[in-house]
């Protein structure tokens, strides 16, 4: 039977055991520095290296200087940890050296317990590690884009890198000026220029995209070699705003009411205990605006699903003269809540796939047009009744043994018509290669 045994690479960090790279078989192996012996691939490990050192050259101990270089390198694995986790800097002396003391004493002794007293995990030094990281990390991202002749997207070993160069603060002002001078120094600071620059991309920001005192506008005064387009992200977020009256009226009553619980202390404790009493498995409610829920961030699912204990607690919550509950047992109402949730989840859907590192161009118009096409289809549905494409108003329908009236009928083809005149209007004659 053939062997399946891992085949093993070799690590730099090895040289601290006394060996050096040896190749045997086209394969990585191990060479003893002391006693020239060669260890097989499946022996590069590091208990099995230190074990050799162990037996066989027990006299022959790690300097000082080894020790320290050891030990830095091991606070710096420790700092890059805790900044990845995104943990306080203290975290490191305060529990993380005091648990690895009390192992180590335990299993290996006093003596290797003392070796592990000598790392400094103090705030400063794992601040300052992290910080020797950064600047590492950074350089050696600029070393190879200076290789290059394109920023932030270039290639790179026959792939595509794509990088997040800085973020910083804008300390006065944030007009075009300031922001072009900061980003000005930074290019400066690390030997970039705008020559590499091909295109930008931003927001509609007058900040940014100001005729005459823009950014961009200030960027191609002196380099006009680069180009610029709106983000895809940001148009698409600004054409599902598009809401006709009776519509926004259901959303801003939906907004109200879940804020008018989770703004008020007293209001959001007594409607977790209510809700609890009601056997609900969501006791807590996040705040709702008019831009996270057209960008469907909202849970409109799960309000359907609510919709009788918000009744039953706004009756008992609202002061004289508001009626917000009787909304909550309008059939029409509900079914516009219904429809609302079924179209912003699938707009939502859409906007996840536009994100990300590996969304292409092709792939940003082929889902446009594909939304383009399920919108024309789910109104030439509704115009036969067919409202099969919004599944919680379908089942609401179902279980009330209701008909979708005519005049919301109606208000929902507007709405379709509209996203997809408003789509034209923000992806139609753009230059494609700027999606």
């Amino acid at each position: 039977m053939a062997s399946t045994s891992k085949k093993r690479k070799w690590n730099e960090t090895y040289q601290q055991y006394g060996f050096t790279r040896f190749s045997r078989d086209e394969m990585d192996a191990a060479q003893c520095i002391h006693c020239s012996n060669v260890l097989a691939n499946f022996s590069l490990k590091p208990a099995k290296l230190s074990h050799h050192q162990s037996n066989l050259h027990p006299n022959i101990e790690l300097t000082e200087e080894d020790l320290e270089a050891k030990r830095k390198r091991f606070d710096k694995q420790v700092a890059l940890n805790i900044a990845e986790r995104k943990k306080a800097h203290t975290i490191g002396e305060e529990l993380i050296k005091p648990c690895a003391e009390i192992m180590v004493r335990n299993i290996l002794g006093d003596k290797v317990k003392r070796e592990i007293s000598k790392i400094s995990l103090s705030n400063n030094t794992v601040r300052r590690r992290i910080g020797d990281i950064a600047v590492d990390m950074c350089n050696q991202v600029y070393q190879a884009i200076r290789a290059t002749d394109r920023l932030v997207r270039y290639e790179k070993e026959k792939k595509v890198n794509e990088e997040f160069h800085f973020c910083e603060l804008l300390t006065t002002t944030t007009t075009a000026e300031e922001i072009k001078k900061l980003v000005d120094y930074f290019f400066e600071k690390n030997g970039l220029s705008w020559m590499q620059f091909q295109h930008i991309c931003t927001d509609g920001a007058p900040a940014m995209i100001g005729v005459r005192t823009g950014f961009v506008t200030l960027v191609k005064s002196k380099w006009p070699h680069i180009s610029n387009s709106h983000c895809s992200l940001h148009r698409y977020a600004l054409a599902s705003k598009t809401m006709p009256p009776e519509l926004m009226s259901v959303l801003d009553s939906v907004i109200s009411s879940i804020n008018f619980i989770r703004g008020r202390a007293k209001n959001h404790r007594l409607f977790g205990m209510m809700a609890q009493e009601m056997g609900s498995t969501h006791t807590s409610l996040l705040y709702h605006t008019q831009v996270r829920c057209s960008r469907g961030e909202s849970a409109w699912p799960g309000s359907l699903k609510c919709t009788r204990k918000w009744r039953f607690f706004l009756r008992k919550m609202e002061t004289r003269g508001d009626h917000r509950h009787e909304n909550y047992k309008n059939p029409e109402f509900l079914m516009k809540l219904a429809y609302l949730a079924d179209i912003f989840s699938t707009l939502n859907e859409v906007n996840v796939t536009l994100q990300g590192g590996e969304a292409s161009v092709s792939d940003v118009k082929d889902k446009l047009a594909g939304l383009g096409a399920r919108i024309a289809l789910w109104i030439r549905r509704l115009h036969r009744g067919n409202v099969a494409a919004f599944p919680l108003l379908d089942a609401f329908l179902l279980d009330k043994q209701l008909e979708l009236p005519d005049d919301l009928k109606e208000s929902i083809a507007v709405h379709l018509e509209r996203l997809t005149s408003e789509f034209k209007a923000y992806f139609d004659g753009v230059e494609p290669a700027y999606y």
